[in-house]
């Protein structure tokens, strides 16, 4: 019997779902209960099993792919049923950064930030972090400490020097993390 193994809606609110790798690869052997994907939702990561055993025939959505929920993205049959309906099927995956409400994603709009933090501040004083006592939550170092330590004369004053290049890198953020921001945002307002 050919089972379609579909997105499933883990929650209420859950309109779609992005594969985050397959356990089975095409011509596998699945025994029903058996995990052959997993998916991320917007609350936590999820294990697919199967509902059927038979033989792992066809991926109809790649790895990475955003599908919505109740799209079919495999089939599991036996070996000898013609599954020629599905051969030229493929899942219409939406981009993975994109957001539900239509806003750019997040991870390409530029932190904002109240007040700098301590780092910036001893690179531009020339101080040593590692001489620096933290007298914030659980020793950690606050621009309190920062400027006091500056305003203390040092027994060799380093000198001034240009700041180090800082090496950015841009990181999608995940369902989970998109979630988050769109509902800390909805509070906000």
């Amino acid at each position: 019997m050919i089972s379609e193994v579909v997105m499933p809606q883990m929650g209420a609110d859950m309109e779609e779902g992005t594969i985050i790798r397959w356990l089975k690869q095409e011509g596998d052997a699945v025994e029903r209960g058996e995990i052959i994907a997993e998916i991320e939702t917007d609350k936590a990561n999820v294990e697919i099993e199967s509902f059927e055993s038979g033989v792992f025939r066809k991926a109809l959505a790649n790895e990475g792919d955003t599908v919505d929920v109740g799209t079919i993205i495999a089939i599991v049959a036996s070996p000898d049923e013609d599954i020629s309906r599905y051969e030229g099927m493929t899942v219409a995956a939406k981009p993975a950064t994109a957001q539900q409400d239509g806003s750019p994603p997040a991870a390409t709009a530029p932190p904002v930030e109240a007040e700098p933090p301590p780092r910036p501040i001893a690179q531009e004083r020339g101080l040593d972090l590692a001489q620096v006592q933290g007298t914030g939550p659980d020793g950690r170092i606050v621009r309190r400490d920062v400027e006091a330590a500056a305003e203390q004369p040092a027994a060799v004053a380093p000198s001034p020097t240009s700041p180090a290049p800082v090496s950015t890198e841009v990181v999608g953020m995940s369902r989970m993390r998109q979630t988050i921001a769109r509902r800390m945002s909805q509070s906000k307002r």
